[in-house]
């Protein structure tokens, strides 16, 4: 089930989700702030199945950085960013 349409805001982390968000012309921001698009989405779902096929493998990965407060502030300003863009 879709709760987004066309031209809406999803925040996620999840870049498959990320990519089904974009390819319907709405928009999507990682909890750190990064603004996915047409033009690196490919890029990140390539490199998160890469990741996703060396853990499948049983080669131990790091995971993600902790949390911080400068992903706190970079999401708060592409949020920023992304509503003086298209709210107004």
């Amino acid at each position: 089930m879709r709760f987004y349409k066309e031209g809406d805001l999803v925040i996620t982390a999840d870049i498959p989700l990320a990519d089904r968000v974009i390819t319907k012309n709405a928009h999507a921001i990682d909890h750190r702030g990064e603004l996915y698009s047409v033009d690196n989405i490919k890029q990140y779902l390539a490199m998160r199945n890469l990741m996703d096929k060396i853990r499948e493998s049983g080669e131990i990965t790091k995971g993600p950085k902790a949390f911080s407060q400068k992903d706190a502030e970079s999401f708060a300003n592409q949020l920023n960013a992304f509503l003086n863009k298209f709210m107004h």
